[in-house]
């Protein structure tokens, strides 16, 4: 049987917001259609809060011998619910993957910028493998994180 070790969690301290606040000029464009995707989100969240009430329902109706009546109110309700939150789902993701890959493509661009002007000593001290890979994994990183919201 194997343990899982357990990941130190790092604390969330000052300037790591103010890092992580930096990306928010990169969403900024997209607010407008984030704040939708948000609330696509929010909205899936709720809707998915009424479905066990449902079953509740159909519980209880089973119990009061009003089974009949009630299975096919709630047994509409509940189709009614997975298909909004599907709904909602899809667009959410659409829209979350459209922000980040837009965002992410203009990180790109303004990390190129910056590494071209960097001076050539620069690239001396650096291991140009390192520095690709590096950069890949970083951005890899904020993709999923993008895209996983």
């Amino acid at each position: 049987m194997s343990v899982k070790a357990e990941v130190p969690s790092k604390k969330i301290t000052l300037t790591g917001l103010k890092n992580a606040f930096k990306l928010y000029r990169y969403i900024r464009p997209y607010t407008l259609i984030f704040s939708f995707g948000m609330f696509l989100l929010f909205g899936g969240s709720l809707v998915s809060l009424a479905f066990p009430k449902l079953l509740g329902d159909l519980v209880t109706a089973g119990n009061e011998g009003t089974l009949t009546e009630s299975l096919n109110r709630i047994g509409l309700f509940l189709v009614l619910i997975i298909v909004v939150q599907s709904v909602f789902s899809y667009f959410r993701t659409i829209i979350f993957v459209n922000v980040s890959e837009k965002s992410l493509a203009t990180l790109r661009q303004d990390t190129y910028n910056h590494l071209i002007k960097l001076p050539l000593k620069f690239f001396e001290q650096k291991r140009v493998g390192e520095l690709n890979s590096r950069i890949s994994a970083d951005i890899s990183l904020l993709q999923d994180t993008l895209t996983s919201t």
